[in-house]
Formats: C-alpha cells, structure tokens, sequence
C-alpha cells in the first residue's frame, strides 16, 4: 500500500515538473509555425500569419527587413489573404508575398502616337527572361474617370461614345489623359474632361482610389477615379477632341447603370469606375 503510494507521489511530481516544459515548448512550435515558410500551387515562397502574429508582421512590414525562420522580418512584401486558412478554422489567415525578385533589364519604345507600346524585358524570379509589350500613353501620366450625380434627382449624367477597339457605340463616363494643359493636376484633368463631354462644371469632388490603379495587366497608364455631386451646366464648355463622338445622356438611374454593365454596354474602365461611385454614394448615404 506504501509503495502504491509513492509511486502515486512520484508520478505527480512528475507530471506537474513536466507538463509546464511540454506545454511551452508547444506554444513555442506554434508561435514559430506562424511564420513558416510554406509554398503554394504557384511556387510562392509564402509566410502563413494568422491573426495573433497580424500586429507583429504588419509593424515588421512598414519598418522593412527581409523573411525566413530564424529572422522574421518583411521587406518588398504584398500582403494577402490566405484563402485556405488553415490556423484551426481561425479567421481569415493573412500570407505575405515577396515580389521582389522580379528585374528589369531592358526597355524599348517601339510605337509612338497618341498610344505608345513598350517593349520591356523582365528576368523573373525563376531566372527565365521573358519579353512584354506594354500600352502607355503619350504623356506617360495616366487618365481620368469622372461620375457626375445629380443628388436631387438621385440620377447619373453618362456619356454615350464610339469606341473604335470595339467598333461599337456604348456608354461610359466622362474620361480622358492628362496632358501638359492640366498643369500635371489630376483632378483639374478630371474637370477638364467633365466640362468637354458632359457640359457640366462645379460640384463637390472625391477622389474614389488611395492610390492610382493599373488600368490593365498589359497597360502603363494608371487611372483616377472621381465622384462630383451637383455640378452645374457649363453654357460655354471646352470643344471636344476631332476624334470624339459623344452623346450627353441625363437622368441615368443606377439600375439602368448596372443593366448597362450586365449586358456589356459599357467598357470594363467605365464600368469599374461606376461601381466605385455608387459604392462612394452608398457611403455619402445619397444612394440606398
């Protein structure tokens, strides 16, 4: 009965010596398996962050550095959200991409008109060397969006333009390049295009991106997007350009918008910069 007794004793002592020991070095394993490197289908060397380690990656990821198991920092990194989640049905987990690696070698302006095509060659971060030809435009500073809304109406005024790549006639929006007469300012580019194609002035103004946004995979030219409410009629608007053909179209409600860009009536830049304004009216409470 003793020896039952001791050996009872002996296997608490154990148990309460042990378990802490095992259980931190479990912790440990898994604090070190949020920043592992794992691969993914498209051979992205990718590090795994769920949410307890976010704050720490995020600050990692705005103080730059560079990412592997015995030194987690980040540097040149995009970060995503890892669809397959896979921390224990956690919220959605985060990965960071190292796009770093890829290098221009050469570049090359082969056309020059109003578009331009660049041909630039890129060594990739498999080592191969492969060549693109990239649409820019002559000013190299991208283009403009407008949306103008009418908030006592709750209607769009949309333009109506033949567009020669398509050969079709379709709706859009007010939009154009910005050139040396817009004194390298987007947004008087914006107003500019505004009063030519819709004879409209004035008006509140919101800039719908943080950032510009690559208009296409094969493109140069970065668009800005912009919301004006309540704009007024220009009686004396800026003369189109020869090659333009447009059609002022008032009244436009979103529903009509959105069958518009169902059906393929608008291109996929219009389209993009209508669903940016609707979503920015939703948020201004002028849409429901």
């Amino acid at each position: 009965m003793a020896r039952n007794s001791l050996l009872t004793s002996v296997v608490v002592c154990l148990t309460v010596l042990i378990l802490p020991v095992c259980c931190g070095i479990r912790r440990h394993h898994d604090e070190r398996k949020q920043l592992s490197g794992v691969d993914d289908p498209l051979g992205h060397n990718r590090l795994v962050i769920n949410d307890s380690s976010l704050p720490f990656i995020l600050s990692k990821l705005r103080a730059g550095g560079t990412a592997n198991n015995d030194n987690p920092t980040l540097v040149e990194t995009d970060v995503v959200v890892d669809p397959n989640n896979n921390n224990n049905n956690e919220t959605n987990s985060v990965s960071a991409v190292n796009y770093g690696s890829f290098e221009i070698l050469d570049e090359t302006i082969v056309y020059s008109g109003w578009r331009t095509i660049l041909q630039r060659k890129v060594q990739m971060r498999n080592g191969k060397v492969v060549d693109f030809d990239l649409v820019g435009v002559k000013t190299g500073e991208g283009a403009v969006l407008v949306f103008a809304w009418d908030s006592r109406t709750r209607t769009a005024t949309m333009i109506r333009e033949y567009m020669p790549a398509s050969h079709r006639v379709m709706y859009g929006l007010a939009a154009g390049l910005i050139e040396d007469k817009h004194g390298h300012d987007t947004e008087m580019a914006a107003r500019h295009e505004l009063e030519e194609e819709c004879h409209l002035k004035g008006g509140r103004w919101f800039l719908l991106t943080n950032e510009p946004v690559a208009m296409d995979k094969y493109s140069t030219t970065k668009m800005y997007c912009y919301l004006v409410i309540d704009p007024e009629p220009e009686e004396n608007p800026k003369p189109l350009d020869e090659e333009e053909d447009i059609e002022i179209v008032t009244g436009v409600t979103i529903p009509e918008i959105l069958q518009w860009l169902v059906n393929g009536e608008m291109n996929l830049v219009g389209s993009w910069g209508a669903l940016l304004a609707i979503e920015k009216l939703r948020e201004l409470g002028e849409y429901p």
